[in-house]
């Protein structure tokens, strides 16, 4: 369940995403067949690299990688804190899951906007 609420939020922010692009760019004012390939490019390419470059982030953040940032914050607020660093990397370790939904989101959407510029120089 929580894995189609993650889906869905993915979906949801590209859509937003699309939407404030198309807006933006004039999609719907646009007169020429060309015009309107070039900008359903933009909007689906936008979108896509967010999504893609928000899973990377998050992806390389669940290997670990930003653990001894965090573990200075959290050691600065809390200063009542029992054990090390090595103990705080092993409870996070425990806790994470590895999630692709919005890898794939992004994917799609720059697939789209690629279809959608293929078209666009082909015009």
């Amino acid at each position: 369940m929580r894995m189609k609420i993650r889906l869905f939020a993915s979906i949801t922010v590209g859509v937003f995403l699309f939407s404030v692009t198309a807006l933006s760019r004039g999609l719907f004012v646009s007169d020429s067949l060309r015009d309107i390939f070039g900008i359903l490019s933009d909007c689906f390419i936008i979108p896509g690299v967010v999504l893609t470059g928000f899973a990377l982030l998050s992806y390389i953040s669940c290997t670990g990688v930003f653990d001894m940032l965090t573990y200075s914050v959290y050691s600065l607020i809390n200063t009542d804190e029992k054990g090390g660093y090595y103990d705080y990397k092993c409870r996070k370790k425990e806790k994470r899951t590895l999630y692709h939904g919005t890898l794939f989101c992004g994917i799609g959407f720059t697939a789209l906007g690629m279809i959608f510029l293929a078209l666009y120089l082909a015009i």
